[in-house]
């Protein structure tokens, strides 16, 4: 059987002082080159976003020239790349509506703590089901699994 792999998309702009917040995030479900070359094309396809993609860390180094809201690129990732049956998770500690979290938004450019409602919405638009959403009782922390149809 052959797979056949994507042409890696290439960004316009290649000036990596464009792209001063960096962050790694893990990539779960990679087991070739293909995989890898179709996570950086998603991401990479996004405007003001320039991903690698690590397959034997399974990580993606993302860099973006506004800070990244995690939630955001969860999500995006999410949606492309987990196959049915697939778990996404996603551990905050901020509900969006804490005091402390809401501060942080107003310092850090571009970040955004997500209600669990808006964090639901997201997955049941990516088509996820059996969404299950924990908050702690008495901190703001927020913990939300789903499974991909």
């Amino acid at each position: 059987m052959r797979i056949a792999i994507a042409n890696k998309k290439k960004k316009s702009d290649k000036n990596r002082a464009n792209y001063p917040y960096t962050y790694k995030t893990a990539i779960e479900g990679m087991v070739c080159a293909g995989c890898v070359r179709n996570v950086e094309n998603a991401l990479n396809s996004a405007d003001g976003l320039w991903a690698r993609v690590d397959l034997e860390n399974k990580e993606a180094t993302v860099s973006k020239v506004i800070a990244i809201d995690y939630s955001e690129v969860s999500v995006s990732i999410a949606t492309d790349y987990k196959k049915a049956g697939g778990t996404f998770l996603i551990v905050c500690e901020s509900d969006g509506t804490d005091e402390t979290g809401l501060k942080y938004e107003k310092i850090i450019d571009g970040m955004k703590c997500h209600t669990i409602e808006e964090i639901e919405s997201a997955l049941n638009a990516a088509g996820f089901t059996e969404i299950k959403a924990d908050h702690h009782v008495l901190k703001p922390w927020i913990a939300v699994t789903a499974k991909k149809s």
